[in-house]
């Protein structure tokens, strides 16, 4: 492919949708996604929009593999930004912005709202993961991180909600993105959420977890997730419709374009 249409393909607008015959057969952004760090806290809201979803979809756009610290983006900034204005405030501001059912609103919903308003800092600069700190130490250094150049998105944008029907239409969705080099953060079923992930399908919800699609291959029919959890290998292959019966919200990052 000439270079100048590769520039073109990879920075059309997040909102088209490919069609299936214009991306790869199977792609994964593994390579592109930051060293594993654990999940600490019950913070996997901004571990997989700030940490994971951020800075591989950055990384892919600029060509950096392996993304060090310094190229990787912070959860515990949004934490701790979180932490300092109150989550009622925040999701109130979430609620604002959007619109809609209340009842709709989470945590999520919290963490694009900071990376949209205030944005993150690189992970080198603020490495905490767990929320007390993340906030502790955001509280203390507050007028220097008020002073601190971030980087913020554009907007969000919803893929899938729990009411829509989850079908090869969803799959051709999904793979569309993921295939244009952007990650796609979903709200699954929370299940055994370990490496050996099951996902308990068609029983009751439970709570939710959040990970981040970060690759597929159509001829084995099955998604790469990555996984928050400590443990030896968090990019996890799920079978499609195994992963369509846990899933609930599906949500891509639109950058700005000086991302």
């Amino acid at each position: 492919m000439h270079k100048k249409w590769l520039i073109a393909l990879i920075m059309l607008p997040s909102q088209a949708v490919l069609g299936q015959s214009q991306i790869p057969n199977s792609f994964s952004l593994v390579p592109y996604a930051p060293r594993l760090v654990a999940q600490k806290s019950p913070n996997c809201f901004s571990y997989a929009t700030a940490h994971i979803a951020l800075t591989t979809q950055i990384a892919f756009r600029n060509g950096i593999m392996n993304p060090d610290s310094a190229q990787s983006f912070s959860l515990g900034f949004v934490d701790g930004i979180i932490a300092d204005l109150g989550r009622k405030k925040v999701l109130q501001a979430a609620i604002d912005r959007w619109g809609g059912d209340p009842g709709d609103y989470n945590n999520l919903d919290n963490a694009f709202l900071i990376l949209i308003t205030y944005g993150t800092v690189p992970f080198s600069e603020f490495p905490y993961v767990d929320e007390k700190s993340s906030a502790k130490y955001y509280r203390k250094n507050k007028s220097v991180w008020k002073s601190k150049p971030t980087t913020k998105i554009k907007d969000r944008i919803e893929l899938v909600k729990p009411a829509d029907l989850k079908d090869e239409t969803t799959i051709k969705n999904l793979t569309s993105y993921l295939g244009r080099g952007i990650p796609i953060i979903c709200a699954i079923n929370q299940g055994e959420a370990v490496c050996n992930v099951e996902f308990a399908g068609d029983a009751a919800w439970g709570d939710n977890h959040i990970v981040t699609l970060m690759g597929y291959d159509s001829d084995k029919r099955l998604f790469i997730v990555r996984n928050n959890y400590d443990c030896c290998n968090c990019n996890i292959e799920i079978d499609y419709q195994r992963f369509l019966r846990a899933l609930r919200w599906a949500y891509v990052l639109e950058l700005q374009d000086s991302n």
